[in-house]
């Protein structure tokens, strides 16, 4: 091809390009967020969020949906049919979910008639129960608790209705109870609190329950939490906690995920002041009995103090180097020019395999790199035996491949630690 020609088809392609980059920077990238119920605290919190993403980020257009909770949620993100989701933690969850971070704890509360004569939630047998619909995680929650106290479905008359028609049916007596989970002070929990004399049941076996559910653990509804004076309640009542997850699909771009997850930490003041909830958002942690893979473009954000792969190990590294260079010359000296950019390959490699290893949190991720690093070693025996790497290059790649081999051992081992999450309203 002539010189002309291949200037012709640089300017094409660089014209392409600069297309393309403009054609990008003027659309928003569009996520759409399944919150739950529009009276929900989950709402509340999307809808501050994508507010305050927006301001900052007008390359990003944030969508919040109202849902029936948790179930629907996750549903519609392993269908493909929205980017994001806010859902309880002791919810099951697929293969597509990835964590985001924690937004904040939820609680177990049972709202009962003063005139109910239900103390404890054993006294519900035989009892009017108003639910949250099916198909969010509150539902299952219900559930899970009654069947810890021995009450199945024939025991509790349970209608799962709205939060607005579960308020007006315990207020005209039509039901005993209302269950529901939601943060302590929740604004339709209060107005409930104020329309008919209620009383909130203490759940005091959380611990036990954590027993069967992890991501459940012991909460409280502080004094005071609906009314100052007298307070309602009078005393700390003891409950279930459940964190309230942000979840992302896995195929999310981890560059979104990465500029969401900041927005959620390094605008936490903004967000605050649209909702108080956002004082609660935390990272994720190994003890949260909460078994989601972290997306890898959160993690990079919970990372960004960590010192990189080359600062961790720059001692051996600079050993490493010194004797590369140094078998490198011999290499130079006894063998082809070619030998030494094939025995150069095999090392980049093999480096590049222990770069990858150290940085990964997916065990699946970490399982493939031990697979390529043995295919390397096979194919570097292949090549010696036919004469194409010299006998320097061969060991300088053993070397190499040995001190690899021990970064990923130290992975694998940290995987194989029981504090280490698996894959897991």
């Amino acid at each position: 091809m002539s010189l002309r020609a291949l200037t012709i088809l640089a300017l094409f392609v660089l014209a392409a390009l600069a297309l393309a980059l403009a054609l990008r920077e003027g659309h928003a990238q569009r996520v759409t967020i399944a919150a739950g119920p529009a009276e929900g605290e989950a709402y509340a919190i999307a809808t501050a969020f994508a507010e305050v993403v927006e301001r900052h980020h007008p390359e990003l257009s944030v969508e919040v949906v109202e849902t029936a909770g948790s179930h629907v949620n996750t549903r519609l993100l392993e269908e493909g049919r929205v980017e994001l989701a806010t859902v309880q933690a002791d919810v099951r969850m697929g293969r597509a979910e990835r964590l985001v971070a924690l937004l904040y704890p939820d609680l177990f509360q049972l709202i009962v008639r003063e005139d109910s004569g239900i103390r404890h939630v054993a006294d519900l047998r035989g009892k009017r129960v108003a639910l949250p619909p099916q198909g969010g995680g509150q539902y299952e929650s219900f559930w899970f608790l009654a069947e810890h106290y021995e009450l199945g479905a024939d025991d509790v008359r349970a209608v799962p209705m709205s939060a607005a028609s579960s308020s007006y049916a315990l207020i005209n007596g039509a039901v005993d109870a209302v269950f529901r989970v939601r943060a302590a002070g929740n604004p339709a929990i209060l107005e409930l609190i104020e329309s008919v004399p209620t009383r909130i049941v203490p759940i005091a076996q959380a611990a036990a329950l954590q027993l069967r559910q992890p991501a459940l653990e012991p909460g409280i509804i502080p004094t005071g939490s609906y009314r100052g004076y007298p307070p309602i309640p009078e005393s700390d009542m003891p409950t279930v906690a459940v964190q309230r997850l942000l979840v992302a699909s896995r195929d999310l771009d981890a560059r979104v995920v990465h500029t969401l997850t900041r927005v959620l930490f390094e605008r936490r003041s903004e967000l605050m002041n649209l909702t108080s909830l956002a004082g609660f958002i935390s990272a994720p942690s190994l003890g949260g009995g909460t078994y989601v893979l972290v997306h890898p473009g959160a993690q990079r954000f919970y990372d960004r103090d960590r010192p990189s792969f080359v600062q961790e190990n720059a001692e051996p590294l600079a050993l490493l180097v010194t004797l590369a260079a140094l078998l490198g010359s011999g290499i130079l000296q006894l063998g082809s020019r070619r030998k030494k950019k094939r025995i150069d390959r095999y090392n980049k490699e093999v480096l590049d395999l222990g770069v990858q290893a150290d940085g990964t949190t997916d065990p699946e991720e970490l399982r493939d790199c031990r697979r390529r690093l043995f295919a390397l070693a096979a194919a570097v025996v292949d090549d010696a035996e036919v004469g194409l790497i010299s006998p320097d290059g061969f060991h300088f790649f053993w070397f190499t491949w040995s001190l690899v081999d021990g970064t990923l051992r130290r992975r694998e081992a940290t995987f194989r630690s029981p504090a280490s999450p698996g894959d897991g309203a």
